[in-house]
């Protein structure tokens, strides 16, 4: 097996692990927001948190939102989701492109 192959393995799991943990946070965030609704304090995760996911892991974070319904009807969170989304979806391909350019040029 070629140099190539091996750092594109490595990276596809490191980014398909990042965007399996943002789609289980979501869901674990919903999951605690219908479990504590009634209460006064609940240990939820931070928007933030949750924005730096969908920065970081775009595809995990977006199937967590739709398929676990969450913040989807908050237009405040909703906004910064997409454009978090869109950043995301950019820093996605500028890496694939990088390492694409490194691997064919330096490999």
């Amino acid at each position: 097996m070629s140099t190539h192959s091996w750092i594109d393995i490595a990276i596809a799991s490191v980014l398909f692990a990042l965007n399996t943990i943002a789609f289980l946070t979501y869901g674990y965030d919903k999951w605690r927001a219908i479990r504590d609704a009634n209460k006064s304090h609940s240990e939820r995760i931070n928007e933030k948190t949750l924005h730096k996911y969908m920065l970081f892991a775009p595809l995990g974070s977006a199937l967590g939102m739709l398929i676990w319904r969450h913040k989807t009807s908050k237009w405040s969170f909703k906004w910064r989701a997409i454009l978090f989304f869109i950043l995301g979806a950019l820093l996605y391909i500028a890496l694939f492109a990088a390492l694409t350019y490194a691997t064919n040029h330096f490999l």
